[in-house]
């Protein structure tokens, strides 16, 4: 049998590697001085990514509170109410054609296949107006055209207010936008951010909050044997 000493040290052990591994693997946009500043299924603190006391399931990235902030593709979030902490996931009608809904589980706000999203119906006559983008919408107070997402290996480039889905630049592959053909802003789903570039990361990807939930348990019970 392990000694009282053996077991803390294991457990601290598994916290400190935890830690690490949470800022590797969740941190998916980092300022220059690579402080992590987005972090997906927890929060930025500092240069880390903090797991958090309550998962939300659905929700992709958290505000510094822990409430959701976005919810993963294929979920309705209402962002008008207090309901905004709840991901809904989109009725099986819509799913196919359908990325994201903030109106109602059963319409549409972001549409696949480059074709616009108009008062929650997909336009099947109206292509995206960036014929690089493959998923887009329209804002429902500025009535704008957003890009969602870019056609594969092609990025979302920003120069002041306009944006426009370019071919990744060499260097950036995974990358999800930027404001610099050098530098990565924000990687994509599946990758994580270091030094200005993206890596592979599959804890990135969507349906992994019950992961971040195991590793949220875990620290709990490190937390439980550190007090005691």
């Amino acid at each position: 049998m392990r000694s009282a000493a053996n077991q803390l040290g294991l457990i601290l052990l598994l916290a400190a590697s935890a830690r690490a591994w949470q800022n590797e693997q969740f941190c998916v946009a980092r300022a220059q001085n690579n402080t992590c500043t987005q972090c997906v299924y927890s929060t930025a603190s500092g240069p880390d990514c903090i797991s958090l006391k309550t998962v939300i399931p659905g929700c992709y990235y958290y505000n510094s509170d822990g409430s959701c902030s976005m919810c993963q593709d294929g979920y309705y979030q209402n962002l008008n109410t207090t309901s905004a902490n709840v991901c809904t996931p989109l009725n099986a009608t819509v799913t196919n054609f359908c990325t994201v809904s903030y109106i109602s589980p059963d319409t549409c706000s972001i549409c696949k296949n480059g074709v616009m999203a108009m008062d929650g119906i997909c336009q099947d006559d109206i292509p995206c107006f960036d014929p690089n983008c493959d998923q887009c919408g329209l804002d429902t107070t500025t009535r704008k055209s957003i890009c969602w997402y870019c056609r594969p290996n092609y990025i979302l480039f920003y120069s002041g207010d306009a944006s426009l889905c370019i071919p990744a630049p060499k260097g950036l592959e995974g990358c999800y936008s930027s404001s610099s053909l050098y530098r990565c802003d924000n990687c994509n789903v599946g990758f994580a951010a270091k030094d200005g570039k993206c890596f592979e990361s599959s804890d990135t990807r969507f349906k992994s909050a019950s992961r971040m939930a195991a590793w949220g348990a875990l620290m709990t019970v490190a937390a439980f044997w550190l007090r005691v």
